[in-house]
């Protein structure tokens, strides 16, 4: 009933580490990830710290309205990148980054809200070299990643539509921040999420974390951890219905 660490709750965060990203080839440390109140505050958290009043962004549309919300807040300059059935549209992501020079951009390959697209293979690495070439961080929103009724196996599935962090740190690029939560697949209430990037980014969206609440609710992740840790709920939840 005390107070806990900024960063979260270690064995949650150690859990995450070994159990569900490495599920998906996502290398990182436990010093990678920061546990955030939901998404929600993960991004706000992001936007806080990298952006200035007129700074431009770019995101999908249509995309998240809770996305739109903080970076109105932030007062930035929102710039919508059209795409298909297949993710952003390369083409039209890069002239986009020549004429306004973004400082961010903000995407959901897996799967797309609201519209539920899934990118392909060939449009993520391309999204990413261009962030890659460009110097754009790429805010990658996974929270409906785990959401997949497509017959696949988890294995199969993270192979032919790997996470933006895992084609990225492959070459430990650091162009990703790449952010899940637990609210659409365990519990909206115990409002947990995470971060996980290069370790100065996730050491500085601690210290506006510190700023901003102190630290997330460690019952919550002390509840969340005992679930994960003495259930077949990551058995469950990762094979499609």
């Amino acid at each position: 009933m005390q107070y806990g660490e900024p960063a979260g709750y270690t064995p949650l965060r150690e859990w995450l580490n070994k159990d569900w990203n490495a599920r998906k080839g996502i290398r990182t440390v436990p010093e990678q990830i920061l546990l955030t109140t939901g998404t929600q505050q993960a991004i706000d958290l992001v936007m806080r710290l990298l952006l200035e009043p007129g700074d431009s962004v770019l995101v999908e549309h249509p995309t998240s309205p809770g996305c739109l919300e903080v970076l109105e807040m932030q007062g930035a300059k929102i710039v919508p990148v059209m795409g298909d059935r297949d993710g952003i549209l390369p083409d039209l992501l890069e002239q986009h980054m020549q004429q306004v020079r973004p400082k961010l951009l903000f995407a959901a390959p897996s799967f797309s809200n609201p519209t539920g697209a899934l990118w392909s293979m060939e449009r993520r690495e391309a999204v990413l070299e261009l962030c890659s070439r460009y110097g754009v961080l790429l805010v990658e929103d996974d929270s409906y990643g785990e959401l997949h009724f497509d017959g696949l196996e988890p294995t199969e599935f993270y192979r032919k539509y790997p996470s933006l962090f895992a084609l990225d740190t492959a070459d430990q690029g650091g162009h990703v921040l790449y952010i899940g939560s637990f609210s659409k697949t365990v519990a909206p209430a115990l409002r947990t999420g995470w971060a996980a990037g290069h370790p100065a980014l996730i050491q500085a969206m601690a210290s506006v974390k510190r700023i901003a609440d102190g630290q997330s609710s460690p019952m919550n992740q002390r509840l969340l951890y005992q679930l994960l840790a003495h259930s077949l709920f990551v058995g469950v939840i990762t094979y499609p219905c």
